[in-house]
């Protein structure tokens, strides 16, 4: 199926319409016309439309989210709802790994002259990731996050919720494959990477470090580098903070979807003194 819609996304040109009877009767037939047709921003919202009304296995709608993203300038073109007063609105998605344990995490950070009042996150099932009901509006930047996830969370459509206005996000958690792992018989450096190439037209893969101390207090941070060989062999930073115990080693992708930057982070912590 994936094979079809790709071909017809090749030899029919804009002036012919594609019809139904080019694809098969699935939940997502009403996407692959639209995104035959040249309408991304049409195949997104019927996307959403089939992924809220019905259960469909993620490998089945994956790539079209990605081409619609790809088709879209990274996303940026997907006509959503205004976010009000021009917020600056991130959804980060972390993957966090040290030597005891994994967990995942959410982040939404907002940055504009007025913030909500109120502010939620559901997931496709309808369960409660982030809740504020009373934010500080005078605030210029806030920062929210949901408790640690034992679990990855699930591909599927979430709802953002400022104030009384719904925005719905298509997630794809890249979390079934490790980006960062040690390459060493001792648990320590150097690190293997393996991360995804990044989407057509979307930032690059970066990367960056993060120094703690023995309170996990951050002592140092360097800015986040786009790194061009996404499977390569990190070592350890030359030098480093005296009162480090704690070293984080990040990887970013990006996407946006409408005005909503979407990070996808995956965050590996040893102790500093590893080797």
């Amino acid at each position: 199926m994936r094979n079809l819609w790709l071909f017809v996304l090749f030899v029919v040109s804009p002036s012919h319409a594609v019809s139904d009877d080019w694809f098969m009767a699935t939940p997502l037939q009403s996407t692959y016309r639209a995104l035959a047709n040249h309408q991304p921003q049409l195949a997104w919202q019927e996307l959403i439309l089939a992924l809220n009304n019905q259960t469909i296995a993620t490998p089945h709608w994956a790539s079209v989210k990605h081409a619609i993203i790809e088709q879209t300038q990274c996303g940026q073109q997907l006509l959503s709802d205004v976010v009000p007063n021009a917020a600056l609105i991130k959804v980060s998605i972390q993957k966090k790994t040290n030597v005891m344990q994994q967990g995942y995490q959410f982040k939404l950070s907002m940055e504009g002259a007025k913030l909500p009042s109120k502010v939620e996150l559901l997931g496709p099932d309808n369960s409660l990731l982030i809740s504020q009901s009373q934010v500080t509006s005078s605030a210029p930047y806030i920062e929210l996050e949901s408790p640690e996830l034992l679990f990855a969370p699930q591909d599927g459509v979430y709802r953002l919720t400022l104030d009384k206005q719904h925005y719905w996000l298509v997630l794809t958690m890249p979390f079934g494959s490790t980006w960062l792992q040690s390459a060493s018989p001792n648990g320590g450096y150097p690190l293997a990477l393996e991360s995804p190439i990044a989407l057509t037209n979307c930032p690059p893969t970066s990367l960056a470090w993060q120094w703690f101390d023995d309170q996990f207090q951050l002592i140092k941070q360097q800015d986040m580098v786009a790194i061009s060989n996404t499977q390569q062999l990190l070592d350890k930073p030359s030098s480093s903070p005296s009162s480090a115990k704690w070293l984080s080693t990040l990887i970013k992708t990006v996407e946006y979807q409408g005005a909503i930057k979407v990070e996808y982070v995956q965050r590996l912590t040893l102790p500093n003194q590893a080797q």
